[in-house]
């Protein structure tokens, strides 16, 4: 496997459902290629993270845990409200954003046993509306965390309080996605691409290159993931469309060109150690060159229809519409 490969889906649904801390870090990487195999226990999963040699599962249902790579899974709380968005680990410490807002941002300091809110500061939903966290990120001692409709926040005491962190960001503003690149803070949104070189204190917006080519949507592209490997950083975004920065975010170029999806859908990205993960409604694909040529790799699963999807421990995991959960080593 080459190790600087992109893998790519295009979703049928509308929202791409992936987590948004994508480094490029794995635990115990199997060795690459391989065919899916079905997973037990896991469904309705939205992200998925390494926690020592633990992985921890968020979605419909709550938390899910395994200790056995990711092949066999239990729920580790069964009072979570369901919704749970994502979840992120942070200094040995566990935190779920819900979706809906049913209860904000919960925390676990024993592995996922027990959860308590966690959400002091974060304030009411724009315009009364639900609101969604769609991704948490830690940047050395700060948390930031991203909403559907109140931008960032931030919080420098591991997640027990938050502020607002939207200096220069549009009131309203949904971020769907943070990465990190370089010296860069990326925030990925339904508007294009935010970008803080001072850990959050202030943003620009930088849309360099980012052109909309989707017959479908106009405007800024609406970022629905980012992934992040060495100084390069992976969009994906409303339109089956996928752009690349060499230069930590800095500036962008289109390379979806050859995606073969119906234009309609977003677009997930996740980065595998050295490798980019990316999806279409087509199915899963492989590029090795940044885009240039695609390979489909969807062989032996039940049908392409991807729901959700996430990497971890050397795996990529998905959800197909039917809701069963298969991995496939990369």
């Amino acid at each position: 496997m080459n190790r600087h490969a992109i893998l790519l889906f295009t979703i049928v649904s509308a929202l791409i459902v992936e987590g948004c801390n994508k480094q490029g870090s794995i635990v115990g990487p199997p060795s690459g290629g391989g065919s899916w195999s079905q997973v037990n226990g896991l469904t309705g999963f939205y992200n998925i993270v390494a926690s020592g040699s633990d992985l921890y599962a968020a979605g419909n249902y709550g938390v899910f845990r395994s200790t056995d790579g990711g092949n066999n899974w239990v729920i580790t709380d069964s009072s979570l409200a369901s919704g749970d968005y994502t979840i992120a680990a942070v200094n040995g410490n566990l935190l779920i954003g819900d979706y809906n807002y049913q209860t904000g941002i919960m925390r676990s300091t024993d592995g996922g046993a027990t959860w308590t809110a966690s959400d002091s500061g974060l304030g009411t939903p724009f315009s009364g509306a639900y609101q969604t966290i769609y991704c948490i990120k830690a940047v050395d001692s700060v948390i930031f965390a991203g909403t559907s409709s109140n931008g960032i926040f931030k919080s420098t005491d591991n997640g027990l309080s938050w502020s607002a962190a939207n200096n220069g960001i549009s009131y309203g503003t949904s971020v769907t996605s943070l990465v990190v690149s370089g010296a860069n803070i990326i925030a990925g949104t339904q508007s294009g691409m935010y970008l803080s070189s001072d850990n959050g204190a202030s943003w620009t917006a930088n849309d360099s290159g980012l052109v909309n080519t989707s017959p479908y949507y106009t405007g800024a592209p609406y970022i629905t993931s980012l992934a992040a490997v060495g100084s390069k950083v992976y969009a994906g975004a409303y339109g089956s469309q996928v752009y690349l920065s060499e230069d930590n975010g800095m500036s962008w170029l289109y390379i979806g060109s050859g995606v073969p999806g119906s234009g309609q859908s977003g677009v997930g990205v996740a980065a595998v150690d050295t490798n980019l993960v990316v999806v279409d409604d087509n199915g899963v694909f492989l590029t090795t060159n940044d885009g240039t040529s695609w390979t489909n790799i969807t062989s032996n699963l039940p049908n392409p229809s991807v729901y959700s999807f996430d990497e971890a421990n050397g795996y990529l995991f998905v959800q197909l519409s039917g809701g069963s959960v298969w991995r496939r080593p990369i």
